[in-house]
C-alpha cells in the first residue's frame, strides 16, 4: 500500500513540472473570471467577420497567463491581425484559479457580423464550456 502512495506522489510530481493540456471541461473549471473581448470597431466598420479563433493560454506557477497562442483558419491570417490586440486584451485581465498552474487551457472565439438592422447593439455570449461569441453591432445604412 506504501509503495502505491510512494509511485503515485512521483507519478504527480512528474507531471506538474510540464504544461498539462486541459480537457474541455478542465479548461472550464481552470477559469475565476472570462473577460470577454469587444469588437473592434476597424472590423466592425469595414463589416469583417473572424470565426474558429483558438487561443492556448498558458498558466505560469502562480496561475496567471504566461504566454498564449492565437491560432485561425488557414486564410484568416490578415483579418486577424485586427483582432489580436482585443482577444490579447481580453486574456491578459482574465483571471484563472491558482491550482491550475502550469496547464494549457484551450478557448475559442468567434467574431461574427450583425445584420439585424432594427437592434442596433452588438452582443456578447458565452457558450460553455469555453466558446465566446462576439456579434457586431448592425451597420447603418443611410
Amino acid at each position: 500500500m506504501r509503495i502505491v502512495a510512494v509511485v503515485a506522489l512521483v507519478m504527480a510530481t512528474m507531471n506538474c513540472s510540464r504544461p498539462t493540456t486541459s480537457t474541455v471541461a478542465d479548461a472550464a473549471a481552470c477559469i475565476d473570471r472570462l473577460v470577454a473581448p469587444y469588437y473592434p470597431l476597424i472590423a466592425e466598420s469595414a463589416r469583417v467577420a473572424l470565426e474558429h479563433v483558438a487561443v492556448r493560454v498558458r498558466l505560469n506557477p502562480t496561475g496567471s497567463v504566461a504566454s498564449f497562442e492565437v491560432n485561425v483558419p488557414k486564410g484568416s491570417e490578415e483579418k486577424a491581425k485586427l483582432f489580436r490586440p482585443t482577444i490579447e486584451q481580453a486574456i491578459r485581465t482574465s483571471t484563472f484559479r491558482p491550482e491550475c498552474q502550469g496547464r494549457e487551457i484551450d478557448l475559442a472565439y468567434d467574431f461574427q457580423l450583425a445584420y439585424d438592422e432594427k437592434k442596433n447593439e452588438g452582443r456578447i455570449s458565452f457558450q460553455p464550456p469555453n466558446r465566446i461569441e462576439v456579434v457586431s453591432r448592425s451597420a447603418i445604412v443611410q
